[in-house]
């Protein structure tokens, strides 16, 4: 019983998958609003009733689409600073930003169609994910800010809210970076785009 259970589970997560591969590339493309459960199925190669077996919906679709790249990238934002504190984490953290924008641009472009409209009904993920992402950029933020509290080059660390919008705005700028690297400057490497970003805040270095 266990290895038919194990089946029918491999066999939901396949399907759930193409249908939330299916659905990024049209989230992304067309909005929302302007992507309907049908083009989802066609697109998946599933029937519409996969669909709504599997989400229960098309907000369910985007909801859990939502959670499980956020949860993703979150994981290796975690990952790239492990073992690393202030500026060598920062570097880290916003060069796997980088590269994970530049893999997974449907995402980001979906995310970012999203992030500031309300009385959705995936707002808890959507914050959800802003909280992963931004989560580890103040963290290391505020580490690189007392490394200069340390080496005497400012008296004390800024506020919070300061930390929370210096880290807002970075995250912003890595995202449109990244996107528009791959659409306007493909001969640039995700590389060169960091490093001109590191230069453009290496004033936060102690």
């Amino acid at each position: 019983m266990t290895g038919h259970a194990d089946g029918r589970h491999a066999r939901r997560e396949a399907t759930q998958r193409l249908i939330l591969d299916a659905a990024a590339g049209l989230f992304a493309d067309q909005g929302y609003t302007g992507t309907s459960v049908d083009q989802i199925a066609d697109a998946a190669g599933v029937s519409k009733g996969a669909i709504f077996y599997n989400f229960d919906s098309k907000a369910g679709v985007f909801a859990e689409l939502i959670h499980r790249s956020s949860a993703a990238f979150g994981g290796r934002l975690e990952q790239a600073r492990e073992g690393r504190r202030g500026w060598p984490a920062l570097e880290a953290v916003t060069l796997e930003i980088l590269r994970d924008v530049d893999s997974h641009p449907a995402f980001v472009q979906i995310l970012q169609s999203e992030l500031f409209r309300t009385g959705r009904p995936w707002a808890d993920v959507i914050g959800d994910a802003r909280a992963r992402f931004l989560g580890p950029i103040i963290e290391v933020l505020r580490e690189v800010a007392d490394e200069r509290v340390t080496a005497g080059l400012t008296r004390e660390l800024p506020p919070r809210s300061v930390t929370d919008s210096v880290a807002a705005s970075l995250l912003g700028a890595l995202a449109v970076a990244a996107l528009d690297r791959r659409v306007h400057a493909a001969e640039r490497t995700v590389e060169d785009v960091h490093a001109g970003l590191l230069q453009a805040i290496s004033g936060l270095r102690a």
